[in-house]
Parts: structure tokens; sequence; C-alpha cells
């Protein structure tokens, strides 16, 4: 068990999240960077999709009420174990009574504290995510609160190994696929859209991140479209100008145009962007994104050959 001595500005229970369910108008939820729970994951040997902590901004601290093997992926906060440095993609055994914390950067926003067995959490709609919406999920459908303690499964493999992996760097240039409604503007306002950074605003959160430019006058409208379904990485464009990018808790519809959709593999990239980081974008086609995904497979299928073979030295 972990108890939760101070959950920073926002730690929650997610796992890869809540599939199926979005034509009755409940979101997806789960981690924002699943390819960093799933590499956390297969290094303690557990389901790639056994529930781990997202831990937002840092200043947050656990104290291990057991012997624990844990691994910290995205980024690690300037963690430290006892005060010993812990670096991210690493598999670490903490003894009962000791502390993790998890300080903060001024160059990530997010980490991943996944535990050997997972997190001991009932199962809703399939999954153990936390959605902060509905208020159910996770535990008790809220953020992590100081004094809560946490219970886990016991590990599938005891011992769990020594070992750690690289995860694909995190960048600020997305590649997008053009959207339904891209069609709605002529060829220079998709020009001036790709040709400057946008910055990421402060009130970005878990639902999507807001992007804004000095030049965002030039991109008001006043295209108005039918309500319609939308999910993770769809990009919206509201009548101001300000566009927003959809993340795991988003809304089911929405009633904005939208010009693109980020590609799947670099829809991760959001978890570390933090306010005022600049974001560049980018259109490509379909072989770009299915060349990308297939991208992450070889890496993740890389992992998996490692680890294996380190089962028999």
């Amino acid at each position: 068990m972990i108890e939760v001595v101070n959950p920073g500005p926002l730690s929650t229970v997610q796992d890869l999240g809540r599939f199926g369910y979005r034509q009755q108008g409940i979101p997806q939820s789960g981690v924002l960077d699943p390819l960093a729970l799933i590499i956390g994951n297969r290094l303690l040997g557990n389901r790639d999709d056994d529930a781990a902590i997202e831990i937002t901004a840092g200043n947050a601290v656990f104290h291990f009420l057991e012997d624990c093997s844990f691994v910290l992926m995205g980024s690690s906060l300037n963690a430290t174990l006892n005060d010993m440095p812990v670096h991210r993609g690493w598999c670490m055994q903490a003894k009962q009574g000791n502390v993790l914390r998890l300080k903060g950067s001024q160059y990530a926003l997010r980490s991943y504290l996944c535990f050997a067995g997972g997190i001991d959490v009932p199962q809703i709609l399939n999954s153990r995510s936390t959605d902060i919406q509905g208020q159910f999920g996770g535990l008790s459908g809220v953020p992590l609160q100081s004094g809560t303690v946490i219970s886990l499964f016991k590990p599938q493999q005891i011992p769990v190994p020594k070992q750690g992996a690289l995860q694909p760097s995190y960048l600020n240039h997305i590649r997008v696929l053009p959207g339904p409604h891209l069609a709605c503007f002529d060829e220079h306002w998709k020009c001036r859209f790709t040709e400057k950074p946008w910055l990421v605003q402060l009130s970005s959160n878990r639902m999507g991140t807001r992007l804004m430019r000095d030049d965002v006058e030039f991109f008001n409208h006043n295209i108005r479209i039918p309500s319609q379904a939308v999910h993770p990485g769809v990009i919206q464009l509201p009548p101001s100008g300000e566009a927003m990018v959809l993340l795991a808790d988003c809304q089911t519809t929405g009633g904005y145009p939208i010009i693109g959709q980020v590609i799947e593999a670099d829809l991760r990239h959001f978890t570390q962007l933090g306010s005022s980081q600049p974001v560049y974008f980018e259109f490509v086609d379909i072989n770009t994104a299915v060349t990308a995904h297939q991208t992450t497979l070889f890496h993740l299928n890389r992992i998996n050959i490692a680890i294996e073979n380190n089962k028999k030295k």
C-alpha cells in the first residue's frame, strides 16, 4: 500500500482509458501518454492497461507502507526516493517507510508512477481510470487527496528484474491530418496556421490544450456547423480563433469547426507541454500517420525483446 502525503496540483489514477461508451456521452479518460504507461507496465511485468498514478506539475509526495517495485515514466519531475535521485524508465525498489518526492520541472509537466502489480481500484465500465467530470472511476471519481491510502495488486513477477527502457522523446512539432472542415478556409489561411508557433495557454487541462497566437484575430470566423462527435486529437477552432486540441477527458460532441486531427503517434507530446510553450503544426497525409504508428510499435517490440533477453540472464 501507498499513502498519498501530498498529491500536488493534480494526481489521478488512470489506465489506458474507457472505450466503447462515447455514444452514451462518456469520455475516454485514461493517461495522456499511453506509450509511457505501456512501457512502465511491461518493465514491471504488468499488463499494459494496469492502472498507475498520473502526476501533474510535481510537488507530490508518496509514502511507501510496504516494500514495492515501481517505475516513473513520462518525466521524472526531479524525483527522489529518500533523497536519492530517481531516473525515469528504470525499475526501482522501495522499502517500507521510504518516501518518494516529485519536486517538479520547468521543462516537463507530467509523470507516471507505475507499481508492480498495478493499482487495486474497482473497474467501472471496463476501466480503472478516474473520470473527474463524471466523478466516477479511480478512487471515488476524484483526484488523490492527502492521506489517501492506495492498495496494490500482487506483482505477477517476483522479484521484478532490475531493468530500464528509453521512451521516445517529447516534441513540440505536431503532425496533423486535415480535418473535415479545413476546406472552409482558403490556402492562405492554411499556410498562416502552420507558419508560426502557437502558445499553450494556462487554462489547458486534461480535456484539451488551448492555444493562442499574437495574430489570433486573423483566425476569427463565423462558421457554424451542426454539433457532431469529437474525440481526443481533434483540433477545434472556436470563433475566437484560439485553437484547441482535445485530450483524453474531452467531451464527446462539439459544434466548432474541426480543422485537423493530431496523428496518434504525436498526441502524447501534449502530455508535457506547459503554459507558454510553443507548438508547431504540420499537415501530413495518412501514410505519414501510419508510418509513425508503425515506428511506435517497432519501439515497443524492441523493448519486448530486451525484456525477454533479460529474463534469460
